[in-house]
C-alpha cells in the first residue's frame, strides 16, 4: 500500500513538469554600484520659475514658450561611477505626451502643461520613465542640463501653472 501511495506521489510531482514546456529563457544581467551620485541641491529639491508669458504664445496645440534653463547637479560620485543620468518619474503627466500636468488648484490656466526637455538637443523627456541626458562624471560632480517649457494641449487661457516630478539617479 505504501508503494502505491509512493509511487502516486512521485508521478504527481513530475507530471507538471512534463506538461509545461519550457518556450524559451529570459536572462537578466545587472550590476550595483559601490558608491553613488547624491542630488546637490538643499533639501533634495529644486524650483525652476517659469517666465509669464501670453496666452497667445500657447494658443494652439503644441506650441511651446518660456523655455528656462536649468541644471541638476550630482556630487559625491564614487570613482565606479563614470556615467551618470536622470529617471523622471512620478508626478502628475500626461500619458500619451510624457508632459508634466497642470496641478494649480486655485485660478488654474488651462490648456497648459510643462515640458522638460534634453538643454543640448531641445528633444522631449517624456516622464514616467524617460532617462535624461547622460554626462560623465568630473572629479565626483556632474551636471545634467535641462530645459522646462509650457506646452500648450490647445488655446491656452491666462493663469497659474504649477507642476512637479520625481527623479532617480541612474547608472546607463
Amino acid at each position: 500500500m505504501k508503494s502505491i501511495v509512493i509511487s502516486s506521489l512521485v508521478a504527481a510531482l513530475l507530471s507538471p513538469a512534463m506538461v509545461f514546456a519550457a518556450d524559451g529563457t529570459i536572462n537578466f544581467t545587472g550590476s550595483v554600484v559601490a558608491s553613488t551620485c547624491t542630488y546637490g541641491a538643499s533639501g533634495k529639491s529644486q524650483t525652476v520659475a517659469l517666465p509669464r508669458v501670453s496666452a497667445s504664445a500657447l494658443s494652439a496645440a503644441n506650441t511651446t514658450a518660456g523655455d528656462t534653463a536649468f541644471d541638476v547637479q550630482l556630487e559625491n560620485c564614487g570613482s565606479t561611477s563614470k556615467d551618470v543620468a536622470i529617471r523622471l518619474e512620478g508626478g502628475a503627466f500626461d500619458a500619451a505626451t510624457g508632459n508634466l500636468k497642470n496641478t494649480a488648484t486655485t485660478g488654474a490656466a488651462t490648456n497648459v502643461m510643462v515640458q522638460v526637455a534634453d538643454r543640448n538637443t531641445n528633444t522631449a523627456i517624456r516622464a514616467p520613465g524617460n532617462t535624461a541626458v547622460v554626462q560623465s562624471t568630473t572629479d565626483g560632480k556632474a551636471t545634467i542640463p535641462l530645459l522646462a517649457k509650457y506646452v500648450a494641449t490647445g488655446p491656452a487661457t491666462a493663469g497659474s501653472v504649477t507642476s512637479a516630478v520625481n527623479f532617480s539617479i541612474v547608472y546607463p
